[in-house]
């Protein structure tokens, strides 16, 4: 099973920006973003106003990742097979 693509994602993390912690997520409606903040909310960005955002790392590409998707596609081995009655 291979999982689709996982969107591009960005975090402020300027300590001086209002927005500092804040992550973005690409494929917002007409190339937008999608931005969210805790404390602030939520609000669509031009691609600009996140392009010093610099990319995070996607859950998806971690070694612990990986592993989980490797356990949830490899077929399971029986360690042991009982018959009717046994």
């Amino acid at each position: 099973m291979t999982a689709p693509a996982l969107p591009e994602v960005r975090q402020c993390q300027d300590p001086d920006n209002h927005l500092f912690g804040a992550t973005a997520v690409a494929g917002g409606p007409k190339g937008s973003w999608g931005v969210m903040h805790p404390g602030i909310g939520g609000h669509w960005a031009t691609p600009e106003e996140v392009a010093d955002w610099p990319v995070i790392q996607p859950a998806g590409t971690t070694a612990k990742a990986a592993a989980v998707e490797r356990e949830m596609t490899t077929p399971a081995t029986p360690t042991h097979i009982t018959t009717p009655g046994s």
